[in-house]
């Protein structure tokens, strides 16, 4: 099950094709001077497998998800910011000026950033991570210790 809520005065489209949810807002683009939030509930906390950012919509992922694997993507300017999970394998692909950054406990991670693109790892993070950066994006490590 999953729910979802749009705080927003505009249209916004809603739709899911082979089990992956896509939400966009006003196609075709809008001005406003108010936040737009969207937020959305799983039914689990192993239910989430990809999170991705294109553009410049900030995504927050909030604490309590326990997952196997999890794909971040994000590009443009957008920031996504995971706070608190628990990841076996996490897999980062950067590119833009776009920001990731993960605090929680990961036990293996690959990540890819390019453009200026900054990514952060912090919390537990275990002693496999794959760092693959060009141009001048930069990569950042900070853990407490390993899972």
């Amino acid at each position: 099950m999953l729910s979802l809520h749009v705080a927003s005065t505009h249209r916004q489209t809603v739709s899911v094709t082979r089990g992956v949810l896509s939400i966009s807002i006003a196609p075709g683009g809008f001005a406003t001077s108010r936040t737009i939030r969207c937020t959305l509930t799983t039914a689990n906390a192993s239910s989430l497998r990809s999170v991705q950012s294109f553009g410049a919509g900030t995504v927050v992922v909030g604490p309590g998800f326990e997952l196997e694997r999890l794909q971040v993507v994000a590009s443009g300017t957008s920031p996504i910011m995971l706070l608190g999970p628990t990841i076996e394998a996490l897999n980062v692909s950067a590119a833009g000026s776009s920001s990731v950054v993960v605090n929680g406990t990961i036990n293996s991670a690959q990540i890819r950033a390019e453009g200026t693109a900054k990514v952060v790892l912090a919390g537990a993070v275990g002693e496999v991570v794959t760092v693959r950066a060009a141009d001048i994006a930069s990569v950042s490590i900070q853990s407490s210790q390993g899972p």
